[in-house]
């Protein structure tokens, strides 16, 4: 007989220690940690340029990480991936204002 397991006895949704992330040697994140807590909504907010998509992409392994760790249910994101879904935003075509197709 199959048992279910609670989210937390799944681990902390999403867990990231001590992050850093650099372009070209050069870091743009450093020492991030983060825990989100089961059944929480949560934000990320700040000015351009401050790297919020940068850790949203670290921590789906679209960017790579310069040290630190990045946990998905207790797990590494590798092997939670199946669990998660992202939707990049959307820029419209250059030189024009109309909405970018929703299908890129």
């Amino acid at each position: 007989m199959q048992t279910q397991t609670t989210v937390a006895e799944q681990g902390i949704p999403l867990q990231i220690d001590d992050l850093t992330v650099a372009y070209h040697e050069r870091p743009v994140l450093w020492d991030v940690d983060l825990a989100v807590p089961a059944g929480k909504l949560m934000a990320i907010i700040g000015p351009n340029g401050a790297g919020k998509s940068t850790l949203i992409k670290a921590a789906l392994g679209l960017v790579p990480i310069a040290s630190g760790s990045v946990r998905v249910f207790g797990k590494p994101y590798a092997e939670s991936r199946l669990r998660v879904g992202y939707v990049r935003s959307a820029r419209p075509p250059t030189g024009t204002s109309r909405p970018a197709p929703s299908m890129w």
